[in-house]
């Protein structure tokens, strides 16, 4: 495996840390993202969620709210654990207590789909969404520990790298195999039928979820730096306005990811809008993830390039340039083109949808590799858990954007939704020029 990972990543232009336990730690990580991103695409919240979602309600507000619950449960709690983890030396118990518990939660999901989906459809709804959300809240939870074992144990020179080489084997290669057997078993009705399909789709995603977390158990993790000061959760929510105040740095790259989370208000609609608008068959959730995962394979040999020689403030800006396409593109070919689409063979359809998703995976690894890396390079090392979860807790207010967009979007229509996040991204770009290089230093 490491000699596999070495041939493949000398092709893709990234150079292996050298020293022991910081290659160790390098190759153990890439394999943890991509198996766990691998479950990950099984039930992505852009592509199969939605449609799964949609076998239940004709709301839109309804799938709003999982696109709300899978931010919100990332970002929100990370704020409540930071002052704990900041006292603790080694974070990598914590994030397997935790994930076990989530573990168990998303597994459960599966018995409840395959007894309730067809007898009780609403009990099985507001039973799955309810999982999902202390799941992805207790995710949440997990990251920020995962985080700082991250940032102590790999250097920031190739802090870049490494999340893009995540990006590229676990959302990306992965995911491209996640696709074809998505379209696979949606396609495939005699075979697999409502709702062992979906049963069949959610236990790919908990086994491999599973699969990546256990293998972080074997992380080499040195000791963190403590904190001389103890604090709570009170105290850190009364330090957050002098921290922001204090680092303008850090102000700055805060609000330009509030901007740039502006996307989310219509992130969770465009394969609704293929399907209600156009007539894109429920299958076509299986090509889109292709095509989504296409656009991290392609624009992370971008981003690694960028990150490596230009730094990941260049990641940032341009990944929001290539955002702002998006929802301008979606304009374009459904108002400006939607007859003729109308009047097309599905495959048109996918066609003309398809460049979206590949762009929609390639800004948000972009932004992801971009975000990760920086903050972790401009944050202080024994503040690194506050840094991290003020950042995310402050960002879970654009947790419920989507679900603000599926309100919109019941009201005026998914279009002017669309034309929202238009308007927020494109304040984001010219935000983005004003943040500054961070200082590089050694972590490990």
């Amino acid at each position: 495996m490491r000699n596999k990972l070495k041939g493949l990543t000398s092709i893709l232009g990234t150079k292996l840390p050298q020293k022991g336990n910081v290659r160790y730690n390098y190759i153990l990580g890439i394999t943890n993202g991509s198996l766990f991103m691998f479950g990950i695409a099984f039930i992505n919240p852009l592509t199969v969620l939605p449609v799964f979602i949609k076998c239940f309600t004709t709301s839109d507000f309804i799938v709003g709210i999982a696109g709300s619950l899978w931010r919100m449960g990332w970002l929100l709690p990370q704020l409540l654990v930071a002052g704990y983890v900041e006292k603790i030396p080694y974070k990598r118990n914590i994030y397997l207590r935790i994930n076990s518990i989530r573990l168990l939660l998303t597994w459960l999901t599966i018995p409840l789909v395959a007894t309730f989906a067809i007898t009780q459809p609403t009990f099985l709804l507001v039973c799955f969404l309810l999982l999902f959300a202390f799941a992805t809240f207790l995710g949440g939870i997990a990251g920020l520990p995962f985080n700082d074992m991250v940032a102590k144990t790999i250097p920031v020179e190739y802090l870049g790298s490494f999340f893009a080489t995540r990006m590229f084997f676990g959302a990306g290669i992965m995911s491209i195999i996640a696709g074809f057997i998505v379209k696979y078993i949606l396609s495939e009705e005699v075979m697999f039928p409502f709702p062992n399909n979906f049963v069949v789709i959610f236990t790919f995603a908990a086994l491999f979820m599973t699969l990546g977390i256990a293998s972080y158990s074997f992380v080499r993790e040195p000791p963190s730096k403590i904190s001389s000061t103890q604090r709570t959760f009170f105290s850190l929510i009364k330090e957050i306005p002098l921290i922001l105040k204090r680092d303008v740095n850090y102000r700055r790259l805060i609000i330009v990811q509030l901007l740039s989370s502006g996307i989310s208000f219509s992130l969770p609609f465009y394969i609704i809008i293929a399907q209600e608008n156009f007539g894109s068959t429920v299958s076509t959730a299986g090509t889109f993830i292709t095509a989504q995962t296409f656009g991290v394979l392609f624009f992370n040999l971008l981003w690694k390039f960028i990150s490596n020689h230009y730094g990941d403030r260049q990641v940032i800006f341009i990944a929001l340039i290539l955002q702002a396409i998006i929802p301008i593109y979606t304009l374009i070919i459904s108002k400006g083109f939607g007859f003729w689409l109308l009047q097309s063979q599905p495959w048109v359809v996918t066609a003309a949808f398809s460049p979206i998703f590949i762009l929609i995976g390639g800004t948000m690894s972009g932004l992801w590799v971009g975000y990760s890396s920086y903050i972790l390079s401009i944050s202080p090392e024994d503040r690194r858990p506050t840094y991290v979860g003020t950042s995310n807790t402050i960002l879970g207010i654009a947790a419920i954007f989507p679900a603000l967009g599926g309100y919109i979007a019941d009201r005026a229509g998914l279009h002017s939704v669309i034309v929202l996040s238009v308007l927020t991204v494109c304040v984001a770009i010219p935000y983005s020029r004003k943040l500054k290089a961070p200082t590089s230093r050694l972590n490990y």
